[in-house]
């Protein structure tokens, strides 16, 4: 029996495949000429995957300017302002991220940032944007399989002075693109491989079994499981 109402919408294009990375001429033409603000962090940096993007993208019409790579684990208000700032002196006009949750989540918030300016704490909380309001356009490669941050329009950014965590949403969070590419991941530690799989298992779980059900999320979840 079919739910009495539902929503359901794929809105960001996503890109699949092995090595895929270093083939993006066709999948990246409608996006431009274009400055991006490349936001990682200083493990994968090291391990690899930054590298492959960077070269993935040299052949393009996009150009990496700058790459912003001091994310921690859990991003902070000062990582997404200073994130934000450098985005604006180098006159970016599009975000790229590659990495977990943490720098997905930095890469949304300070998109708020470059384009409505304030502090972090202004853009708290849920759709504050008007619906025809853009922010620069989003390109996300993750880089472990756990929380989907690439393709969800909610991010969440560490307060440590005030020990809290706070919470944001936006439609307009949605990537314009996610690219997948299996490469990326083979550098990261065989534990958190696993515990990111388990996360992604138990995201399918929930979802199947929430109340808030529709035919189109119950088969990506069964598919997903």
């Amino acid at each position: 029996m079919l739910p009495e109402y539902f929503e359901f919408s794929l809105p960001t294009k996503l890109v699949y495949g092995i090595g895929i990375l270093g083939n993006l001429g066709e999948a990246l033409k409608p996006f431009g000429k274009r400055r991006a603000i490349l936001v990682t962090d200083e493990i994968l940096v090291k391990a690899g995957p930054v590298d492959k993007v960077i070269a993935g993208f040299k052949d393009t019409a996009i150009d990496i300017v700058y790459t912003f790579d001091k994310v921690p684990p859990n991003s902070t208000i000062k990582t997404v302002e200073t994130c934000a700032g450098l985005a604006v002196k180098h006159k970016c006009d599009m975000i790229i991220a590659i990495g977990g949750g943490s720098v997905i989540d930095t890469a949304k918030v300070a998109n708020i940032l470059v384009v409505k300016g304030g502090k972090v704490a202004d853009h708290m909380g849920a759709y504050l944007l008007d619906s025809n309001e853009e922010l620069l356009p989003t390109i996300f490669i993750p880089t472990t399989a756990g929380t989907g941050s690439e393709v969800t329009k909610v991010a969440v950014i560490a307060d440590p002075d005030g020990d809290v965590k706070l919470p944001f949403a936006e439609e307009q969070f949605l990537p314009k693109m996610a690219i997948l590419d299996p490469e990326v991941t083979v550098s990261m530690p065989g534990r958190l491989t696993a515990a990111t799989g388990m996360d992604a298992l138990t995201h399918a779980i929930e979802a199947y079994v929430d109340k808030e059900w529709s035919p189109a999320s119950d088969a990506l979840a069964l598919h997903a499981i």
